[in-house]
């Protein structure tokens, strides 16, 4: 990613909260969420760690921010 990262579900939930966080573990951003897309333009170019809270749990996904 460079700009955006997307957010996509197969059974189209919508996550509750959504956290970024450094490989390192440092809370990054805490976007508030409210399109299938979030600004990530501002973070330094590396591997971050996304973390979607949905109402049955959370998923974490790995990203590259170019």
């Amino acid at each position: 990613a460079s700009q955006l990262v997307r957010i996509s579900s197969s059974s189209n939930l919508f996550p509750k909260e959504i956290q970024i966080y450094s490989i390192t573990g440092q809370l990054m951003m805490q976007p508030t969420f409210n399109s299938s897309s979030i600004d990530v333009s501002k973070l330094a170019s590396g591997l971050y760690i996304l973390k979607a809270q949905f109402d049955e749990g959370f998923s974490s996904r790995t990203f590259v921010k170019e």
